[in-house]
């Protein structure tokens, strides 16, 4: 569905919103989850680096005549047991768990602050909807749709 279009059908049908407001969110969580774990990832890379050259120094400058086989042995096991911590730590939830559809909507609204929580009030509503009015339930989708659809969903998660 193309930018600009939900606002033009007052007419649309709930489900249209509905599977537009998904469907940013999904976008949205996407992005969230895609820019986490390449910072997680560059953390695990910046981190070994940073060991590296902090080896590189003992072993040249540090000790005389180098470091000896166990001291490297040492500094490779702490190496690799911290990947495998910093790693069980920060990607470890990115791929057991989800992106909260309500994280996403708050990342949105962050962004945008003139929508004015109208996507987290509706994601809110949608659980307790039976005990909303239908008019008032479709008034709140079509604006959070609305609203929406005037976010670029690629600048709003950097």
């Amino acid at each position: 569905m193309a930018q600009g279009n939900i606002g033009s059908r007052a007419s649309a049908g709930t489900s249209e919103y509905d599977r537009f407001i998904d469907q940013q969110l999904r976008r949205t969580r996407r992005r969230v989850w895609s820019i986490d774990l390449t910072a997680a990832l560059l953390g695990v890379v910046v981190g070994a680096l940073a060991w590296l050259a902090v080896m590189v120094l003992a072993d040249h400058w540090l000790v005389t005549g180098g470091l000896d086989y166990r001291a490297r042995l040492v500094g490779l096991a702490v190496l690799v047991v911290g990947i495998v911590i910093f790693g069980a730590r920060s990607l470890a939830p990115l791929v057991l768990r989800r992106i909260n559809p309500l994280y996403a909507a708050a990342t949105i609204e962050h962004s945008r602050p003139g929508l004015k929580n109208s996507l987290i009030n509706l994601l809110m509503l949608r659980s307790h909807q039976e005990h909303v009015p239908q008019v008032v339930y479709h008034a709140i989708e079509q604006r959070a749709a609305q609203d929406l659809s005037s976010v670029p969903i690629e600048s709003t998660v950097d």
